[in-house]
């Protein structure tokens, strides 16, 4: 009973650990995929301003259009991609012949608003400079002055201190040829993405276009916007393969990432070949690795970023200290780092609301180690009941019926303990004596008793058997009811009995010993 005691209680501990049913936090974050892919790759993105000075000049006589140099300023988006300081933005950006597509319309409108050309002239004379202009530099066939500098976080445009980092143009591709352009800061820890080394995303797959689009609410500030959709298309045009979206994206957003949930960049945001509307297509990923191994840039994730997705990993698990100290390992590295900051502050003020979850995984293992422990228990204490318990008795024979004939010993040369008792036979039925009950008057009942001193042995079973004797009935003694036939006996052929009461006697008695009776 106790060892199936002990079975049905680790049973109930058993089931009662693997149903343990977790905690519920009021306020735990919904691990929004959304979200959680924004959070990853927003550090890694970059406000890239780009700063022109030059002269249009005809390609055919040379004649410069302005009298001055024209200054102006592109604003594009970009992305780190290793973080020794490299970034990828949109070749149109950085490249000159691509930059007509900002001077020729500033150009434009300097010769309105002075009154060189009509309002009604501007298309003409604009086509005309996309024909036969080119941006050069104050000499001919100079190339323009051109600064790059790049900024994380919120933006200030038009600054050039501080967390403006200038940047090198590694290599720029025309719009036309690949649209690509690889930067290079001089500055460490640079926070970067990890490209999808996978095939490109299926038509339908969700993904999220993050940039600094051209109009923003505050110009003396340039945010980040992260807008969602999905791939609508996978289609090669003018030799490079793009990924086609339906996100709403903006001018100014070219050059940012187009990022799956995984928060891997699947494409840099792009134009449609020669056009100059809202970049709607991204160059594929497969592209841009290409590009890094062509220089020899590694997309290999360093410890601040893995640190920083492990924290958000964390965070999004509700294991709040274990988030916090990833991003206190991430702010002692770059403290300016503004994601890290916000989601620190979230998760101190999560942990402070509801504690610490309590893992349902370390939960079922305590409860299978007490499991295993009660069993080893109920084990040990089922073989200790065992040992204590008594051996059965060997089989023995119940105390003999004093009419009850004697089993023969298993081996006949063994010598008995005892003498076999003897009755003499009678042909008519004897009353079988009961302990502490008199026998019936006129009946009385013989027993056999060895004679004092004289050893009785019991034949070898090869002796034949001995003449039947019947125990004698005296004349007109009564039948007790119940008396059963005598049971047949053996005499010993050694011995001599007595004709008056049957007792045996060792030859050469004189006398019985009961009943006085002389043997002959």
């Amino acid at each position: 009973m106790r060892v199936r005691l002990s079975v049905a209680f680790v049973t109930a501990l058993l089931a009662g650990a693997v149903g343990l049913p977790g905690p519920a936090f009021a306020h735990k974050p919904v691990p929004d995929p959304l979200a959680k892919a924004t959070a990853t790759v927003a550090p890694a993105v970059m406000f890239v301003e780009v700063n022109w000075r030059g002269q249009l000049r005809d390609r055919s006589t040379g004649q410069v259009y302005a009298d001055s140099d024209l200054a102006l300023t592109i604003r594009c988006s970009g992305f780190g991609v290793s973080s020794d300081g490299y970034l990828i933005t949109a070749g149109r950006c950085v490249d000159p012949a691509d930059a007509m597509v900002v001077f020729a319309p500033a150009l434009t409108d300097r010769y309105v608003r002075s009154g060189r050309i009509t309002e009604a002239n501007r298309t003409q004379f604009l086509g005309n400079l996309f024909v036969n202009a080119a941006i050069e530099g104050a000499t001919p066939d100079a190339p323009p002055v051109r600064q790059v500098f790049v900024q994380r976080d919120s933006a200030e445009p038009g600054r050039t201190t501080g967390e403006a980092f200038p940047a090198k143009v590694v290599e720029e591709q025309e719009a036309a040829l690949g649209d690509l352009a690889l930067l290079k800061v001089e500055k460490s820890n640079l926070p970067m993405v990890a490209l999808n080394k996978g095939a490109d995303p299926a038509v339908g797959t969700d993904v999220l276009a993050i940039g600094y689009p051209t109009a923003q609410p505050n110009e003396d500030s340039a945010n980040q916007v992260t807008r969602t959709g999905s791939v609508s298309a996978l289609v090669t045009e003018a030799g490079r393969s793009t990924v086609q979206t339906d996100a709403a994206v903006a001018l100014g957003m070219e050059g940012g990432p187009l990022v799956n949930l995984n928060g891997e960049v699947v494409g840099m945001l792009s134009h449609p070949p020669y056009g100059a509307g809202p970049p709607t297509v991204a160059v594929s990923s497969t592209a841009i690795a290409a590009e890094l191994q062509r220089h020899g840039v590694h997309n290999d994730l360093g410890k601040l970023d893995k640190d920083w997705r492990d924290g958000l990993d964390a965070y999004y698990a509700g294991h709040y200290s274990d988030a916090i100290a990833k991003f206190d390992a991430v702010l002692a590295v770059v403290p300016s780092h503004t994601q890290a900051q916000e989601y620190q502050q979230k998760a101190v003020t999560l942990r402070q609301a509801e504690g610490e979850p309590t893992d349902n995984h370390l939960l079922l293992y305590v409860g299978a180690g007490i499991a295993v422990l009660v069993l080893l228990v109920a084990l040990l204490l089922f073989l200790r009941a065992r040992r204590r318990r008594p051996a059965p008795a060997p089989a023995s024979a119940k105390p003999s019926d004093p009419l009850a004939p004697s089993a023969a010993p298993a081996d006949p040369a063994a010598p008995t303990s005892a003498a076999p008792v003897f009755r003499p036979a009678t042909d008519e039925p004897q009353a079988e004596p009961t302990a502490g009950r008199p026998v019936t008057a006129g009946a009385p009942s013989f027993s056999a008793s060895p004679v004092p001193g004289v050893p009785v042995a019991e034949p070898p079973a090869s002796v034949p058997a001995a003449p039947v004797f019947a125990e004698p009935v005296l004349p007109g003694a009564p039948v007790s009811a119940g008396a059963r036939p005598a049971q047949a006996r053996r005499p010993l052929p050694s011995l001599v009995y007595c004709s008056n009461c049957g007792l045996a006697a060792a030859p050469g008695t004189e006398a019985c010993a009961t009943c006085g009776q002389r043997f002959p």
